[in-house]
């Protein structure tokens, strides 16, 4: 790695592409919803008519499958989440690295034209003593030794770059660590094993073999060693062939809803405002029992104006959901507050076709538990 004086790139001080790390947190992200699209297709899967012994087989290997691939997405978004704090630290770092060489430079002025000072001042006295000794005057003039007002500056430098590496070193061992503790210690674990052959079987079925083919790719690159690459220089997780791989894996919640027989999210259009009315009017016997929730969040009206989502199609019932009062600080205010912080991060200029296939996704996660269900 180079050092101060060596270079004025600041990459080459401090390591690292925080836009390669980007691109992966957004595939990442891809990723683990379509792990989560997976599990609410695998679950909606009906065998109910097939029997013998494969027919056996099958259930006793599938029946918890659906549960991991929930695992699993939460697991790849999180790693997303993961990287993307360790990309924000990168460029913090880089930006230090840019500031330690403006200050290195500005030492080297000070250093040369002190320098010229010092040395102009020694010619000086120098004549000036000759002088004085041919005209047996005994007078003579001394210089300072040179002392280098630069060197405090450069220090400043080294101080700013040493900072910024350590820093990024601390936060790039915390991010492996967090990496390592959510990527498989074993050459393939019970979770894979199950996966791949729930999904291998699940490919026998009719009707379901394309969606378990691209599953099952998704599943297989979705054990990459990415702890350890991040804190190379190139900062480049090994997911970026996933885009090229995985052709044919479903990549909406809105197709996934739509193959599992279930209702993509949508909009309706309210008579009013009142959205609790609206709800209540609907399901008068969960009055008092549940909190009524927004499917695209009345916050995405503000977020993205140029949408166009207008009020009446904000409070339909059809984008109304009903979450009991005992899961809404955890599932409500907690699990899907985080997932949309991420949407909105994630998504500066989403449409409303994207908004309400978020919103499908969130149904396709969490509608089991929402009264009434919407899966």
């Amino acid at each position: 790695m180079a050092e101060l004086g060596e270079t004025e790139n600041p990459r080459a001080l401090i390591q690292g592409d925080p836009n390669a790390i980007d691109k992966n947190v957004n595939i990442l992200n891809a990723r683990g919803k379509q792990a989560v699209n997976a599990a609410v297709a695998l679950r909606a899967i009906d065998t109910g008519a097939w029997t013998g012994p494969a027919a056996n087989a099958f259930r006793d290997e599938f029946s918890y499958e659906p549960t991991k691939w929930y695992e699993a997405g939460d697991a790849l978004t999180y790693a997303g989440e993961v990287l993307s704090l360790y990309a924000g630290t990168l460029r913090w770092a880089q930006a230090q690295a840019r500031e330690a060489i403006e200050l290195w430079k500005q030492a080297q002025r000070q250093t040369a034209s002190a320098q010229a000072a010092h040395d102009q001042a020694v010619a000086d006295a120098t004549r000036q003593n000759q002088a004085n000794a041919a005209a047996g005057d005994p007078t003579c003039i001394t210089v300072e030794p040179f002392s280098d007002p630069g060197e405090s500056t450069r220090q400043a430098a080294r101080d700013t770059l040493n900072r910024a590496r350590q820093q990024l070193k601390q936060v790039a061992e915390e991010t492996a660590q967090a990496l390592r503790d959510i990527t498989p210690a074993e050459e393939e674990t019970t979770l894979s094993k199950l996966g791949h052959g729930a999904l291998d079987i699940a490919g026998l079925v009719p009707g379901i073999g394309e969606l378990a083919d691209g599953a099952n790719a998704a599943w297989y690159a979705g054990q990459g060693r990415y702890a350890e690459a991040v804190i190379s220089g190139a900062a480049a997780i090994p997911f970026a062939g996933w885009a090229a791989t995985g052709g044919k894996a479903v990549d909406r919640a809105t197709d996934i809803a739509k193959a599992a027989g279930h209702t993509p999210a949508k909009f309706g259009h309210a008579t009013h405002t009142n959205y609790r009315k609206t709800f209540f009017e609907r399901h008068p016997e969960l009055e008092g029992k549940v909190i009524v929730h927004h499917a695209v969040e009345q916050q995405a009206r503000r977020n993205y104006p140029d949408a166009g989502i207008t009020a009446a199609e904000m409070h339909s019932y059809e984008n109304l959901r009903g979450i009991p009062k005992d899961q809404n600080p955890t599932l409500h205010l907690s699990e899907i507050r985080k997932e949309w912080n991420r949407f909105y991060r994630n998504n500066p200029n989403a449409s409303t076709e994207d908004l309400l296939d978020f919103a499908t996704h969130i149904d396709n996660k969490y509608g089991g538990r929402f009264n009434p269900p919407v899966r």
